[in-house]
């Protein structure tokens, strides 16, 4: 602030001063406004390079995240690939695995009507045994 004396020419030339001290400060300000907003942009642009290479690499990754998981199920179904789910002989199954026999329908339901008959036909036990208990007959027919 400009102490005011009374003289008109000197305080005249003391605001002039004033005033041409605040315009160079305010043209050095406007300056520093400049520099900041070149500063801004340049730092915008660089985030938005480096966020689309981030993209990118995220896309990549995600990629490779997808082409390894495809590969591991096609590995598991490999590794599972045996007579049990595949038209593949029972030869061909790997040696520590068990090996899965299946029979198609009509041979299963044959199997099991006969043993159904044989559960029902009456069998006499000499037939089934005929040394029942008897070991003398044994030993002399051998």
């Amino acid at each position: 602030m400009i102490k005011y004396t009374g003289d008109l020419r000197c305080d005249f030339e003391k605001a002039t001063a004033e005033i041409t001290k605040l315009k160079d400060r305010i043209v050095g300000y406007q300056e520093q406004i400049a520099s900041l907003r070149a500063s801004v942009k340049s730092l915008k642009q660089s985030n938005d390079f480096h966020k689309k290479n981030y993209q990118e690499s995220l896309a990549e990754k995600d990629a490779i995240i997808k082409e390894l998981q495809n590969r591991l199920a096609h590995a598991e179904a490999l590794l599972n690939h045996d007579g049990s789910n595949t038209g593949t002989p029972t030869s061909q199954t790997p040696i520590n695995k068990n090996k899965v026999v299946t029979m198609p329908p009509a041979a299963a339901q044959m199997m099991m009507k006969a043993v159904d008959f044989l559960l029902l036909v009456p069998y006499p036990s000499d037939l089934l045994y005929p040394y029942s208990g008897d070991t003398s007959t044994l030993q002399s027919t051998l």
